[in-house]
């Protein structure tokens, strides 16, 4: 039998505000609430609860007999309690089915197993925690963000309680493009390992509505047909789709919403499994995925997705800059500081400084709030400056005393998965030790 997971993506940075050299130690907000709140309402209204609606209604229309995953960053929840409790209250519906699973992932989707192990971790755990405190739920399923899977990041989830990590299917293309099956960790057996398809992903997201693909149109009994011809020892496709490139498709005319109801109904009416990591039962044809290093190295594809986030010199200088600050912000008690070093580390920042898809006219081509690539640079490096004087004095502020005891009242010891279930705000003095 064919199993198919679908895997929904949401996320929303907090976008920065236009932050000019001068305005470097006068206390100006970094993050732009009109920007954030405009673009989240949009998707809301485009996306979210439309779509929403749909999955509620297909489940109730199939007597429950299929499931869907949502990665929801910290970072998006966030927004939507504080721009759209709507939605919040429309995802809780959904899980209350018993037909959706919550995966987890870094709170801010950022890329911070690049550069530091003990802030991964401790972003998987705030995740968790804000996933818990809103929906009572407790992912045990991680989505790895962009490239930066190593053995080692298994095993720390694994010890964290998390039974089944998913990848870009193009982070592993050396492995003759098997992404159809399930492999177990190397230093983590017990950790399963699922990869998306990502061809078939972008046949949905990227090319639906592109009138020049040999496969235009593209219809669900077709879609199937693709995936009903897949070889017999191929049991598992899973599918990531964007949420929100979903809901644009529909906006503009594509037809997408009858193209998911179309291709779940026939999807069960052929026989295929629509399910959830969580769910899923052992697989044949098991193998072992060793990654010693990051696998941001294997492949075209693995290389010019990187190349996206940190493929240029003004995008590895923001990155080592913030990062830079670790130690010194990892001891700061104050929440403010806490709260903007989670917003920070979007990957988005480091993406709309990106240089190897711009447009004829100097633009980005994707969602970028800048004129180009350098002045993104530029306004993440003035609020870094600030930032960086904002925790220097706050600290130098604190008497050497009240510093010691703020360190000794943090825990320092291995991330517990008891913790996964209590939920932990990022604002609290919670510390990981890797």
């Amino acid at each position: 039998m064919k199993n198919i997971c679908l895997y929904f993506k949401i996320h929303q940075p907090f976008r920065l505000v236009n932050f000019p050299f001068f305005e470097i130690g006068n206390g100006k907000n970094y993050f732009d609430e009109e920007l954030n709140s405009s673009i989240l309402n949009e998707e809301v209204l485009n996306s979210y609860l439309p779509l929403n609606r749909l999955l509620l209604q297909l489940i109730r229309t199939h007597d429950k007999k299929f499931s869907v995953s949502f990665c929801i960053s910290g970072t998006a929840l966030e927004q939507f309690e504080k721009y759209a409790p709507e939605v919040i209250a429309s995802f809780q519906e959904l899980f209350d089915t018993g037909c959706v699973e919550f995966i987890g992932e870094t709170y801010a989707h950022s890329l911070a197993a690049l550069k530091s192990r003990k802030e991964f971790a401790r972003q998987a755990v705030f995740h968790s925690g804000k996933v818990n405190e809103l929906f009572g739920a407790s992912p045990k399923t991680f989505r790895i963000p962009q490239l930066t899977y190593t053995d080692a990041i298994g095993e720390i989830l694994f010890d964290m309680g998390f039974k089944t990590l998913v990848l870009e299917g193009n982070d592993i293309n050396w492995i003759d493009g098997a992404v159809n099956y399930t492999y177990k960790s190397a230093l983590t057996p017990e950790l399963k390992i699922l990869l998306n398809n990502q061809k078939l992903s972008d046949d949905i997201t990227l090319r639906f509505s592109d009138i020049q693909w040999t496969e235009f149109p593209l219809t669900a009994a077709k879609y199937i047909d693709w995936l009903k011809a897949t070889p017999e020892k191929e049991q598992l496709i899973n599918l990531f789709l964007n949420y929100g490139d979903l809901g644009k498709l529909q906006q503009n005319g594509w037809g997408i919403v009858g193209f998911l109801d179309a291709f779940i109904g026939k999807s069960l009416s052929s026989g295929i499994q629509l399910t959830t990591p969580s769910f899923l039962e052992p697989m044949d044809h098991e193998a072992t995925l060793f990654a010693s290093s990051i696998l941001s190295s294997s492949g075209k594809n693995s290389r010019h997705e990187m190349a996206c986030q940190m493929g240029n010199d003004m995008q590895k200088e923001a990155f080592y800059s913030l990062y830079d600050l670790e130690n010194l912000i990892v001891d700061c008690p104050d929440p403010g500081i806490q709260r903007d070093w989670l917003y920070l580390q979007s990957s988005d920042h480091f993406y709309y400084m990106g240089t190897g898809q711009m447009l004829p006219n100097g633009k980005h081509p994707h969602l970028s709030p800048y004129e180009s690539p350098f002045l993104a640079f530029i306004n993440f490096m003035n609020v870094i400056s600030d930032y960086r004087s904002k925790a220097v004095g706050l600290m130098k502020s604190l008497t050497t005393t009240r510093l010691n005891q703020l360190k000794s009242e943090k825990t320092k010891r291995k991330v517990p998965p008891e913790l996964l279930q209590q939920g932990a705000h990022p604002t609290g003095v919670y510390t990981p030790t890797i």
